[in-house]
């Protein structure tokens, strides 16, 4: 009498691992993209809701305030520091009729970027002819590393130095 075996054959395992990695090697990197892209338009969500209270500010008191979300708006261009892994820091710089917000995204988030101000976001206020205060939130220039299809509504202008200039004239 012979007892049969059962289980897989050296073939069948082979082509089951050559399967996995095929599909481990598609999906690793469109997650590891998900991941990232949260990551910037998190920042750009919370840069812009910082942006609505330092906006509001300047509209009822003409000037910015100390803090903002925990957040100190320190001048200059020192970074406060957020302890997230998504934004290195933030900068609050300006004066008179001009301000700006930068959160700072970190490198593993907006990889060979070139410079640190391609990782950036910015905030921008200006006060009119008239005298309102209106505010800009995407990327600084028009062709810096982060993509602005990424950034959530209301922070998703591509040149705000561009579009605050405009403003003021």
């Amino acid at each position: 009498m012979r007892k049969q075996t059962t289980g897989f054959t050296l073939l069948e395992l082979l082509v089951t691992l050559i399967i996995i990695g095929a599909l481990a090697g598609i999906a690793v990197p469109s997650y590891k993209d998900y991941v990232r892209d949260a990551k910037v338009s998190e920042a750009a969500k919370n840069l812009r809701d910082m942006s609505v209270g330092i906006l509001t500010e300047l509209n009822i008191n003409g000037a910015p305030p100390d803090e903002i979300h925990g957040v100190p708006l320190q001048g200059g261009t020192g970074l406060s520091n957020t302890g997230d892994g998504a934004v290195e820091g933030y900068r609050f710089d300006g004066g008179g009729t001009q301000y700006w917000l930068v959160a700072r995204l970190s490198t593993d988030v907006v990889e060979n970027a070139g410079s640190v101000f391609a990782r950036e976001i910015h905030a921008g206020f200006t006060r009119r002819p008239d005298g309102e205060w209106v505010s800009f939130c995407g990327t600084w220039r028009v062709g810096w590393s982060i993509d602005v299809g990424y950034l959530p509504s209301g922070c998703n202008d591509e040149n705000v130095e561009a579009l605050l200039a405009a403003a003021r004239s």
